[in-house]
């Protein structure tokens, strides 16, 4: 599940399609947005976005949309080498 504490690095993904939030601003005022997107990364393609003023309103949508996907955390792989 996508949480507050981690929608940064977290992000769901079922065989070539990822799903995840990202954070932008609105070009016509002086507030953030959150972005639902779900890509084809390997293809390059955007087949789904949906912008909200709220990081709740995100969470909730890509839990219900996208939540029966595999979730990864990128905060919780391993990092580099530990020799």
């Amino acid at each position: 599940m996508i949480t507050n504490r981690n929608w940064n690095t977290g992000f769901f993904q079922k065989e070539n399609m990822i799903s995840f939030i990202s954070m932008g601003a609105d070009p016509t005022g002086d507030h953030l947005l959150y972005f639902v997107t779900t890509t084809d990364p390997d293809r390059h393609i955007e087949h789904f976005q949906e912008e909200y003023e709220k990081l709740e309103w995100a969470l909730e949508t890509i839990n219900a949309r996208f939540g029966h996907w595999s979730f990864v955390d990128l905060e919780n792989q391993a990092h580099g080498c530990s020799c």
